[in-house]
């Protein structure tokens, strides 16, 4: 089935959802006519591991785990019918025993306990029983499993890690929020269980100052400002959010209607998926193929903003660089720690896939991760990354197969990563 079928099928099971007029859905199809020159997704290469080298050579040396935090609720509050929905978040005084945050520029290491209480205290509740963008009680078992899916791997199955936690073996480090703190901290509780933990071991947490935050496009990146701007003016965009404003327009309440029109594709998409996995009402009697619509659409929006490399530069490449160091940090010294873990956004996670050009085409999920590990030949002395994203191996473009060289890797990921971050983000003259 073509990709343009199948967004006609989208449409067509999105209208009738809707129950709209003939002339609704015939102003349908002319926009998705007047779309079909937008960027779409190529399938990313996966494949069986093609690899001569004998895995009793093979040893693994360094995990990377890079993951879009759990099930939240909504960042700005649902207007409307949604506004009283019961959300489940842990209250204020939840604990969290042995987490702690470091603050990168400070080296200052606080209790998280007391961290989250001063960042809670005074809030409103505006969903349920929580804040907006909270990670939600559901989020938190959801991020555990995952844990406990990494354990059976590197603890059970690979005997990589270590049966009870060792701390000085795992690095951690999250955006300054609390919903991505709280995911690392459920992942590492389905890794290590308190039963499989020492007396008093001690979770750390890095985190940086939010101006110098590089785990996601800033905004203060005058280049990638302008850039962004650049295509909202051009006719591919204004048709694109021609399309997502039809969606709304059954909505007879103007509060709840405007609240959804206001959002991007994006912040749409998140909001309903996340109302579709705590089992809430969607707005307007849509069902949930709506969200497989949005969730597309959303995605073809990373592929415009992503499909030059100057915006992976500007926008994830410092990042990349992070990770880079973190891995041959782990490779050259023993004693570093060999099993890392990122805790981010879906805008973490979109731009990272789109810059190695394994991007699927739909947006990153709430708990959807990437991982990257880290193989060495022992025979030939030689080092090797695979990468999966939610557990299917992908083949990073110009590796000769899903077993790719380190050296390979690193060429790939050097045209990622600005030389000089200041000077290419100034804004160029047009």
């Amino acid at each position: 089935v073509s990709t343009q079928s199948t967004g006609v099928v989208k449409m067509w099971n999105l209208f009738a959802a809707k129950r709209l007029s003939v002339f609704g859905i015939l102003s349908a199809f002319a926009l998705l006519s007047r779309l079909k020159h937008v960027v779409r997704a190529e399938e990313p290469k996966q494949e069986p591991l093609k690899t001569e080298k004998d895995p009793k050579n093979l040893e693994l040396k360094v995990v990377q785990v890079i993951t879009r935090h759990g099930w939240r609720t909504p960042n700005s509050i649902v207007k409307g019918s949604l506004q009283s929905l019961p959300w489940e978040c842990d209250p204020i005084n939840f604990p969290y025993p042995g987490l702690y945050i470091r603050h990168r520029s400070y080296e200052t290491v606080t209790p998280y306990e007391d961290y989250r209480t001063e960042r809670l205290t005074g809030r409103p509740l505006t969903h349920g029983n929580c804040f907006g963008g909270q990670l939600t009680q559901l989020g938190r078992q959801q991020m555990t499993k995952l844990g406990d899916f990494l354990r059976k791997r590197y603890v059970h199955e690979l005997n990589f890690m270590p049966t009870v936690l060792e701390p000085s073996q795992i690095y951690i480090r999250s955006t300054d929020t609390l919903r991505t703190i709280e995911t690392a901290y459920a992942l590492t509780l389905g890794l290590y269980p308190f039963t499989e933990r020492p007396q008093n071991a001690e979770i750390v947490v890095d985190i940086a100052k939010r101006e110098e935050e590089n785990m996601y496009p800033r905004s203060a990146c005058l280049r990638f400002t302008q850039m962004r701007q650049i295509r909202h003016k051009s006719e591919r965009f204004r048709n694109h959010r021609d399309l997502y404003h039809q969606i709304w327009e059954n909505i007879e309440n103007e509060e709840e209607r405007r609240y959804w029109e206001s959002r991007s594709w994006a912040g749409c998409y998140s909001s309903i998926s996340s109302l579709l996995a705590h089992g809430f009402p969607l707005p307007a009697d849509l069902d949930s193929s709506v969200a497989s619509f949005l969730r597309s659409e959303s995605g073809r929006e990373y592929l415009e903003k992503f499909s030059e490399t100057e915006s992976s530069r500007i926008g994830i490449g410092r990042f990349i660089r992070d990770l880079n160091d973190h891995m041959i940090l782990a490779i050259e010294d023993e004693s570093s720690p060999k099993f890392q873990i990122f805790s981010g956004h879906d805008n973490t996670v979109g731009p990272l896939l789109n810059a190695f050009k394994v991007f699927d085409g739909l947006h990153p999920d709430m708990g959807s991760f990437i991982v990257i590990e880290v193989w060495k030949d022992k025979a030939a002395d030689e080092f090797y990354v695979k990468m999966f994203y939610q557990e299917k191996l992908v083949k990073l473009e110009k590796c000769q197969d899903s077993l790719c060289r380190l050296e390979e890797f690193l060429d790939v990921s050097k045209e990622l990563i600005p030389e000089n971050y200041e000077q290419e983000c100034l804004v160029k003259e047009m």
